[in-house]
């Protein structure tokens, strides 16, 4: 089943091609299927869902980057001072003001690297601070201060883990962009079926239009010849005169909407303005019924408002977690290492003296007047309006899919029925005409079938446009193929090696 489908797909894919490479054409001949493949290809929908898709993945992948070491190195190449201070005069045995220069450089190389399950964050660092004194009482001084190696860790041990609930989320968001990419795909296929029909329906009322035309056309002609020798009244003939001028009037707003039509269409697929298409009327529509409890089931698991509603939820319950432990704080650092201070530099990594140091702070609010108590009830209040929310949002998608697969499951019979008016009505209009050259129906028969034929013609289009619309429709909502029984799929990692 599965290698069919991507057969399918890979014969329509080449078949908007081909079709593509054949422009220079410029007439072209197209189905449903290839103008649906076509604008997936060209359309600016389609660049749209993807560079949407493309953001969304680089901001995931930004995200992941975080479990990764950071390496961040910082110099000082110089920076000199010049200050006034006050220094002890052993003659006079008083502070006297003197002038003191200085001149340091320095440079600092860190790793850092948080720590998901805990949201701590180790760093080790290597550093060199050199500091050398220009003074105007006694000597000057040069000093190099050496940390060849310092390992730190810190912690907040009551806080939320910021860095887990951030990757618990960006996860949740890119498998709604995923799912946001299918739907925006099936929304561009929904659009290209709405522009083939436009087109196509347009098509049709033009040949319908030259048809009466030529017919009204004949009628007349017939109409004044019975009129000469008095087999017709007068004002049955100004009846067929008026219908040849209106006839002319209709044809030439058909051509007018036949041409806007086809301009949408080829706008819309990146085609030149002269091509022109001819649609063709899909000859099969599949006939399989979809069970409304298999249609819930697959909405609310491929769904991209699902996923949505799945984030702001975590966003609810994170910022009652961060209220609660904002009641107080306790923070815990530890670090170790090697430094020197010596004024030669070979000497400044000679001699390591350890260095450790150990903290644990505590902040503890004594007197807030309620501000943590009201924080709390505010998160928790919003959570559960997220959560009646999310339960209206899952109602309303639970309707649109019952309403949807309802419609959808009587449409076949529903096109079947008017095919077959549709044809009916073309031979009733053929008969009446034959007819009213005999002798043997009025204008106005005429008229009446001509009317008929018409509508029939857009209540069949009509009828086939809604059948496929309402299909793609339910795919969108569901993304899901119930024709073959598959979840729809993308080669995201294709998409996202292209742009790389």
């Amino acid at each position: 089943m599965i290698l069919f489908q991507l057969s399918k797909r890979l014969i329509l894919l080449a078949g908007a091609v081909m079709i593509w490479n054949q422009v220079h054409a410029q007439t072209m001949e197209l189905t449903l299927d290839e103008a649906i493949a076509l604008g997936k290809l060209k359309s600016f929908e389609a660049f749209r869902a993807k560079n949407s898709f493309l953001s969304s993945a680089l901001d995931y992948q930004t995200s992941l980057r975080l479990l990764f070491p950071k390496a961040t190195l910082s110099v000082t190449p110089s920076n000199y001072s010049r200050s006034i201070e006050e220094q002890w005069d052993s003659n006079d045995q008083q502070y006297r003001p003197y002038e003191v220069q200085s001149l340091t450089s320095s440079g600092r190389i860190s790793l850092t690297q948080y720590v998901a399950k805990t949201g701590g964050t180790v760093t080790m660092t290597s550093s060199l601070y050199r500091y050398k004194t220009f003074k105007e009482q006694g000597d000057d001084y040069l000093a190099y201060i050496s940390n060849p190696v310092t390992l730190s860790y810190s912690q907040n041990l009551t806080g939320v883990n910021t860095f887990k609930w951030r990757i618990r989320m960006d996860s949740v968001s890119y498998r709604q962009a995923r799912k946001q990419y299918l739907e925006d795909v099936e929304n561009t296929k929904i659009k290209t079926i709405n522009l083939f029909f436009n087109l196509l329906n347009a098509e049709m009322s033009c040949k319908i239009a030259e048809l009466n035309k030529s017919n009204a056309d004949t009628l007349f002609f017939f109409g004044k010849k019975k009129l000469d020798i008095g087999a017709i009244s007068r004002d049955n003939y100004l009846k067929l005169q008026l219908r040849k001028v209106n006839a002319g009037i209709s044809l030439e707003s058909c051509l007018l909407a036949l041409d806007e039509a086809r301009l949408a269409m080829n706008n819309f697929l990146e085609l030149p303005r002269e091509t022109q298409i001819r649609c063709q009327t899909p000859s099969q529509i599949p006939d399989f019924v979809v069970s409304a409890a298999d249609a819930l089931l697959k909405a609310f698991d491929n769904n991209p408002d699902m996923a949505a509603l799945e984030n702001k939820l975590l966003m609810a319950e994170r910022s009652v977690k961060m209220a609660k432990a904002n009641r107080f704080s306790a923070n815990f650092s530890a670090t170790v290492g090697l430094n020197q201070n010596q004024e030669k530099l070979t000497d400044a990594y000679r001699d390591l003296k350890n260095q450790e140091s150990l903290s644990l702070t505590l902040s503890i609010p004594l007197v807030d007047w309620g501000d943590t108590r009201r924080a709390i009830t505010q998160a928790e209040l919003n959570r559960e309006l997220a959560e009646e929310s999310a339960r209206k949002e899952r109602d309303a998608i639970s309707l649109q899919v019952i309403n949807l697969v309802n419609g959808f499951n009587i449409k076949y019979k529903q096109v079947a029925a008017a095919a077959q008016a549709d044809s009916i009505a073309q031979v009733t209009y053929q008969v009446v005409q034959q007819q009213f050259m005999l002798g043997k129906a009025s204008v106005l028969e005429v008229n009446s079938s001509y009317t008929d034929m018409q509508n029939a013609q857009n209540s069949y289009l009509n009828s086939l446009s809604n059948f496929w619309v309402q299909l793609y429709s339910i795919r969108r909502l569901c993304l899901y193929d119930f024709e073959i029984g598959a979840d729809l799929e993308a080669d995201f990692d294709k998409i996202i090696e292209t742009y790389e």
